[in-house]
């Protein structure tokens, strides 16, 4: 009876264990691949930096822990990194710059994705006062669409926009006879 509860008790932590990898991996990976860009750039500008080689064996390690989607040698190996990076004088100063950048860059992509929305949500406004009578069917399909996209609008999102945006262009170029706005128009 011990034996069969042992057995049970292993086969839930192994479950666990799995589902807990499946749910970080692609966080500790993404920073990984971050991690790994900045080191390269850095690295690039600054060839003479001490440590050089214990950079490069672990950057080696956490990429195969990524290639392996070994999720506690990935968080083991990327932890020790960061330690050593410690030591890499200006290295703290680069990364920070990377961070501020990267946000900008978001920004500015998110701030694209807002535009194209409102050009959209336009574009089907017009459809709607237009077709309203001849193209029941069609505007009573859009006006769910509308009112997630208006919602999405007041507090944008990357993801949100994406499908909303998606949604959009793939259905109604289907069904109108206007021109739908691109991305190069907005």
């Amino acid at each position: 009876m011990a034996r069969k509860k042992e057995i049970a008790r292993k086969k839930l932590l192994s479950i666990l264990k799995n589902d807990l990898e499946i749910k970080i991996f692609p966080l500790l990976s993404s920073k990984a691949n971050i991690l790994s860009e900045d080191l390269k750039f850095f690295l690039k500008k600054n060839s003479d930096t001490p440590y050089l080689i214990e950079i490069a064996t672990l950057i080696g390690k956490v990429k195969e822990s990524l290639k392996k989607k070994q999720v506690l040698r990935l968080k083991k190996r990327l932890t020790s990194l960061r330690t050593l990076l410690v030591k890499v004088k200006g290295f703290s100063a680069f990364e920070s710059s990377r961070i501020k950048q990267r946000k900008m860059e978001a920004m500015m992509l998110l701030e694209k994705k807002v535009t194209l929305a409102k050009a959209l949500r336009k574009f089907l406004k017009m459809y709607v006062s237009k077709y309203m009578l001849e193209e029941v069917e069609t505007v009573q399909k859009i006006i769910p669409i509308m009112k997630r996209l208006d919602n999405s609008l007041k507090a944008p999102n990357e993801k949100d926009l994406d499908s909303l945006i998606a949604i959009i262009q793939k259905n109604t170029v289907s069904y109108t006879h206007l021109t739908l706005p691109t991305n190069r128009e907005v």
